[in-house]
């Protein structure tokens, strides 16, 4: 078995098993990072001794293939994390400065103590989502598709709203037209900041 396709299977084995406790000093916060940076920052904190979550889902690439004029597909199981530039730590005040200072970490979001219960109960369901994903291939959407009227939550904008003209990249960003002064402005905005605030335009 390929080193990169043992270490995925063996997060995955972790993340089964893995129990949510509270620590004194410590919430429990979600790690926003760079695109493609999840499994980067989730091997730093497990070397640093910091209990992290990377929930990861099963996801089949299918690589067409042409050999001796014959077509085939080559099919290959993948664990790729289940929300695109996201994962989870139990971090110190301490250790959430070190980690914001981490050219790969966007933001580490705030948490209050009671949120962290709330946050507690959503990542024993993703655990329980993500061993079911070892046998079935699920999708994965923050709720924004093309036509949804959305409010910007964090980031340069935050407060804005505007309409959602895409869903989300493999990226993590949608497109969204502001409608202002009788003009539309084409703004590239990661989806994770956007909520939904309306229903979908026809």
């Amino acid at each position: 078995m390929p080193a990169g396709a043992r270490i995925q299977e063996n997060t995955m084995k972790e993340n089964s098993e893995k129990l949510f406790l509270k620590k004194e000093g410590m919430l429990w916060r979600p790690v926003f990072t760079l695109a493609r940076n999840e499994k980067k920052i989730y091997a730093l904190l497990k070397e640093k001794g910091i209990d992290a979550y990377l929930p990861l889902r099963t996801h089949v690439n299918i690589q067409p293939v042409i050999s001796k004029g014959k077509n085939y597909c080559y099919k290959r199981k993948l664990a790729v994390p289940m929300f695109s530039n996201y994962l989870f730590a139990c971090l110190s005040y301490d250790s959430c400065s070190e980690l914001q200072r981490n050219r790969s970490v966007i933001r580490v979001l705030p948490v209050s103590d009671i949120q962290e219960d709330a946050l507690m109960n959503e990542l024993k369901m993703i655990q329980a989502l993500e061993i079911y994903s070892e046998n079935a291939e699920i999708d994965v959407s923050n709720g924004i598709v093309r036509g949804t009227r959305v409010k910007f939550i964090d980031g340069q904008f935050a407060g804005w709203e505007g309409i959602a003209v895409d869903e989300a990249d493999n990226k993590g960003f949608v497109y969204i037209n502001i409608s202002s002064v009788e003009a539309n402005i084409g703004l590239r905005y990661p989806a994770m900041w956007c909520e939904a605030i309306g229903e979908t335009a026809n």
